[in-house]
């Protein structure tokens, strides 16, 4: 994983982010804590991944995700929780979301991998 921020940009995420865990413990002691890593673990980073190698700023690729994470992982964990139990439903559906994520990435890297042997053989 490559970002191209500059270190202004890495401070301020790092920092907002240092300042919303730090709130949510005060707040709501080590179990805010929990939620707020279990969230940037469970819905944010699968979808930042998948957004990582498309052409899009590096503002929206870290905003997009949040928004995928609160709409789709529900959904698909939702949907498995159908026929496993809660918990197992939420460990499933992050699995899923992981596989479908290096599938898109591999799929990337051959469909690149067959544009280099393209420019080889012109």
């Amino acid at each position: 994983m490559r970002l191209n921020l500059n270190l202004s940009e890495k401070k301020n995420g790092l920092l907002t982010g240092a300042a919303i865990a730090l709130f949510s413990s005060a707040f709501f002691g080590f179990t805010g804590f929990k939620v707020f890593f279990g969230f940037i673990i469970l819905s944010y980073l699968p979808f930042y991944f998948l957004l990582e190698k498309t052409e899009l700023e590096e503002e929206e690729k870290a905003v997009f995700p949040l928004f995928l994470g609160l709409g789709i992982f529900p959904a698909v964990a939702y949907w498995i929780g159908v026929v496993l139990p809660f918990k197992a439903a939420i460990a499933s559906a992050f699995f899923v979301i992981s596989a479908i994520t290096l599938f898109v990435r591999a799929l990337q890297k051959k469909k690149a991998g067959k544009a280099d042997m393209g420019k080889i053989a012109d």
